[in-house]
């Protein structure tokens, strides 16, 4: 059986991993945004864990959005395409704790950002791969 790696605290391998997966996406989120043949933009994360580790710290599903609000919410505040995130995880108990972490953190963001509502459409599978 494999370690849990949300039960532990991320080790600097993967934080350093965490870091550069996000600065990727937050380089070519705009591109895909900004681009006139770009309808919409479906973002998958297939093993998304439960959202973080024991420390809160993120993992990849808060990491992306994070990144798709931007800084100042120069994203969020004006996209102008349909952004769907989907995060599957598929052991059922980190799946709920995944959905618990999603729904918290976009709460916070709406509230610390005086939003009504989210623009992105996030959802939580619990399916295999």
């Amino acid at each position: 059986m494999t370690r849990d790696i949300n039960k532990n605290v991320f080790d600097e391998a993967t934080k350093l991993k965490l870091t550069i997966f996000g600065e990727c996406f937050e380089e070519w989120l705009p591109v895909f945004n900004y681009a006139s043949q770009t309808k919409g933009i479906y973002i998958f994360d297939f093993f998304a864990g439960s959202g973080k580790d024991l420390d809160n710290n993120p993992g990849s599903p808060l990491i992306l959005l994070d990144k798709a609000k931007g800084k100042e919410r120069k994203y969020c505040a004006k996209t102008k395409k349909e952004i769907k995130f989907i995060f599957n995880e598929s052991i059922s108990k980190k799946s709920k704790e995944l959905d618990e972490n999603v729904k918290q953190h976009i709460e916070k963001c709406k509230q610390e950002n005086n939003c009504p509502d989210c623009v992105y459409d996030c959802r939580v599978w619990n399916d295999e791969f």
